[in-house]
């Protein structure tokens, strides 16, 4: 009750009465069970997809939901989608889409919106054209094949690539708005909302243009510091991921209201390291520990298992959660990565495996799934499941080949 409470007044300014939320994730995770719990109590609607996972651009169609949450792993197969369907335009078409594309985002930077929800989407303009008609001519497309409607989308994940983000937010104009859940307090823990989100851009877009460097507690690997094509950041002129959104990619947002969060310094090996854990990804001097919960969203224990609950809980009733976690200068909680899925190559610098699998898995089309793992000093290795449908159109454009 209590996390569904502090859910409630995160969620205030996404669902009401007047959106759709479309449940594709399976209600055992308990990310989809408070989003629904969520939207009964704010008196949105609900539509449960037709169960093959293959088929969920139909039912988006269909449905036309506002709102879509879910995991990294799905939108990345959506983005590829698309991306294959860009590749198949023709060259002055494709052109001018990435024309379109580099506008918006400098539009956005501008001062422009997202999308309407967030009370800037209307009054934006770039090259003498208002982007509401860029976004029918060009981007509507893209967009009507999700419903048209689509204004949030919630990821219980850290680790959703910066082109997948970028490509909600910039073609199909959704907020893309980052959480972190735990099961054992309940459901979610941290959020970043839409205020939060525009009180932040705004105090990152003052300190960049007052000379300041640590704006946004670094901004490496933002998504809009990429260029239009989803390549590296462009070199000369202002880079705009500090003005258009000051959430990194990797952040979870702000504790709920019903919780506290507190950072516990790790022992051992993992404290003793002066990598900077996660393959650079954490900021340098920036304090990092396990992330520690207190709240009345904890739950009791576990039934007739004393000893597993004891292990739980530290001092003060503090939920040991096992993530790895530090702060940006907002205070946004950004997660490295679970405790246990650090890794130690040979070079003996810390790695965090989730992130080594999700950089691969985008990185590369023909990876649909891949585990990375490596013993103490040993060479790392992975163990990687193809993508039938990326297999499958390379095959045939090598057949196609003179």
């Amino acid at each position: 009750m209590a996390s569904l409470c502090g859910l409630r007044m995160c969620m205030a300014e996404v669902a009401d009465e007047r959106d759709v939320h479309l449940s594709y994730v399976p209600l055992a995770h308990v990310f989809e069970r408070s989003m629904q719990l969520v939207c009964l109590v704010s008196g949105a609607a609900v539509g449960f997809y037709h169960g093959v996972q293959n088929d969920l651009l139909d039912d988006l169609r269909e449905l036309k939901p506002t709102l879509l949450v879910g995991l990294p792993g799905a939108f990345r197969l959506l983005y590829r989608k698309y991306d294959a369907m860009q590749r198949q335009w023709s060259a002055p078409y494709r052109l001018l889409y990435q024309w379109a594309w580099r506008r918006k985002c400098r539009a956005i930077a501008e001062g422009g919106g997202i999308n309407a929800g967030d009370g800037n989407g209307g009054g934006s303009h770039f090259g003498g054209l208002p982007t509401r008609l860029l976004e029918r001519l060009l981007f509507g497309t893209v967009a009507a094949s999700l419903g048209g409607r689509l204004r949030y989308v919630l990821v219980c994940d850290r680790d959703m690539d910066a082109q997948v983000r970028q490509f909600f937010e910039v073609a199909v104009s959704a907020a893309v708005l980052p959480v972190f859940g735990f099961p054992e307090a309940g459901g979610l823990v941290a959020m970043l909302t839409p205020s939060a989100r525009a009180l932040t851009a705004r105090r990152t877009k003052a300190k960049r243009l007052n000379g300041s460097d640590d704006a946004g507690g670094g901004m490496h690997g933002h998504p809009y510091s990429m260029n239009a094509e989803g390549g590296p950041p462009s070199q000369g002129g202002e880079d705009q991921g500090t003005l258009m959104n000051a959430a990194t990619v990797d952040s979870a947002g702000f504790p709920l209201p019903c919780n506290e969060l507190k950072l516990v310094p790790v022992e051992g090996d993992f404290a003793s390291s002066s990598s900077s854990g996660g393959g650079g990804h954490m900021h340098e001097g920036a304090p990092y520990g396990e992330l520690h919960i207190r709240g009345a969203n904890t739950f009791e224990g576990y039934q007739g298992k004393d000893h597993l609950t004891e292990e739980a809980y530290g001092e003060g009733r503090w939920l040991k959660t096992g993530y790895i976690c530090t702060c940006t200068a907002e205070g946004q909680l950004r997660v490295l990565g679970k405790r246990t899925s650090f890794l130690q190559p040979r070079r003996g610098l810390f790695v965090c495996a989730q992130r080594l699998e999700t950089i691969y898995a985008h990185r590369c089309a023909m990876v649909h799934q891949i585990w990375c793992h490596c013993e103490v000093g040993r060479p790392l290795v992975a163990v990687v499941a193809l993508d039938q449908e990326a297999l499958f159109r390379w095959h045939q454009s090598q057949v196609t080949k003179p």
